[in-house]
């Protein structure tokens, strides 16, 4: 599903599949331009795989996944997601100011030691 709010002077919007592309963020870039929506920030969280953009006055973010490492991931052979959370801080303000902070967990280090 998708939708949009006010909050707090920032419009947000959120959808849980944007679709595919080259990779998650520029997917979510390519479903905002073709839904036609005006936006502060553009989250979408169905690949699991973290990335940020900006783009024609929207901050984007590809959320990271919040699953935890299963044996069923290193079974199928996909690369895992890293687990944890990006921080969007915006400014009503202050147009075009957009701070990102992503943070993981152990899940990260799995991934960096197993290439």
């Amino acid at each position: 599903g998708s939708g949009q709010a006010k909050i707090k002077g920032i419009e947000i919007y959120a959808i849980h599949s944007p679709g595919r592309s080259q990779d998650e963020v520029s997917g979510l870039i390519n479903h905002v331009s073709k839904v036609n929506r005006k936006v502060d920030l553009a989250v979408g969280g169905d690949r699991h795989h973290p990335g940020i953009g900006y783009a024609d006055g929207t901050a984007y973010v590809a959320a990271a996944g919040l699953q935890t490492w299963t044996k069923y991931v290193d079974q199928i052979g996909k690369q895992g997601g890293a687990r944890g959370i990006v921080n969007v801080y915006l400014n009503p303000e202050v147009k075009g100011y957009v701070r990102y902070e992503m943070v993981f967990d152990k899940a990260l280090k799995k991934v960096l030691e197993n290439g």
